[in-house]
């Protein structure tokens, strides 16, 4: 279902919302206090409401049209529902155990997929049929996803971590939290999403498995760039969590592997809008 102008409005503008949560808190403001601190949290509470009230209004456009209000049906509602639990993942880890500068990066990672949504709105992402493994399949995928956004944004701030302390240009008091604070991060995020992944695929390829070619990739499924795209995500992060046998993926390189992973998950996610076989 297109949203409608009223939901991108409110979409908008929560975005700009989540935008001036993170200028409050840039270090080029001077020093964080109490009062910045809480000027951004409440932006940024605001901006994820109100992409909450997005997802409830276009739930109820939906229900009233079709008669259906299940989540992530549409691209619009599935890439919100992905930004909202990347949201939730910042205010939790923030709350209890605060990473130094995680809002600079995952943020406008967050900023970017509200844009997306905006892009692809009109289109459905796949024509499921309601069976219990196409639902495993969606919201495990959905959530590897999420996993594996963490864990690249975790990577990111490592490197630029490391860069600066190669350089001897980390400030004594830099808010980016400890290389091995950020390692743990990426590490967990990775086996978190690894796992999620890995049902993913397994449903996704049983659903494939039993309706043969009368899905929307055709019975050559596995000639499919998403297929393919899917695997490389898979064997990516497999070689990320086994460091015992590949003892030279630590550190900066592990930090390169989850950022490459989430490389090719964005581009499967374009694979899925725009190449054959994909959304539809």
């Amino acid at each position: 279902m297109t949203p409608s102008i009223w939901q991108l409005t409110m979409l908008t503008a929560a975005m700009v919302l989540l935008g001036a949560g993170v200028m409050a808190t840039l270090p080029s403001w001077g020093p964080m206090t109490r009062r910045r601190r809480l000027t951004s949290c409440l932006l940024y509470y605001a901006g994820g409401m109100g992409l909450a009230g997005v997802l409830l209004i276009h739930s109820r456009a939906r229900w009233m049209l079709s008669g259906s209000w299940l989540p992530m049906e549409d691209n619009f509602d599935a890439i919100i529902w992905l930004s909202l639990l990347l949201l939730g993942f910042v205010a939790y880890v923030q709350h209890v155990r605060p990473i130094g500068g995680l809002e600079w990066f995952l943020i406008p990672l967050v900023l970017g997929l509200l844009g997306a949504a905006m892009i692809f709105g009109p289109a459905r992402p796949h024509d499921y049929v309601r069976t219990t493994w196409s639902m495993v399949h969606r919201g495990a995928s959905f959530l590897g996803a999420a996993s594996f956004a963490v864990a690249a944004t975790a990577g990111g701030m490592y490197l630029l971590a490391h860069f600066r302390l190669k350089r001897k240009r980390l400030p004594a008091h830099s808010p980016l939290a400890s290389l091995e604070r950020l390692e743990n991060v990426c590490r967990h995020a990775s086996i978190l999403g690894f796992a999620l992944l890995s049902v993913g695929l397994v449903s996704g390829v049983i659903r494939l498995l039993d309706r043969g070619g009368a899905t929307s990739l055709g019975a050559r499924w596995f000639y499919s760039p998403k297929i393919w795209l899917s695997v490389g995500v898979w064997v990516v992060f497999a070689l990320l969590l086994h460091p015992p046998l590949l003892p030279r993926l630590r550190g900066p390189r592990a930090a390169m592997l989850s950022l490459l992973g989430f490389a090719l998950m964005l581009a499967l996610l374009l694979a899925m809008e725009f190449m054959p076989g994909g959304a539809r």
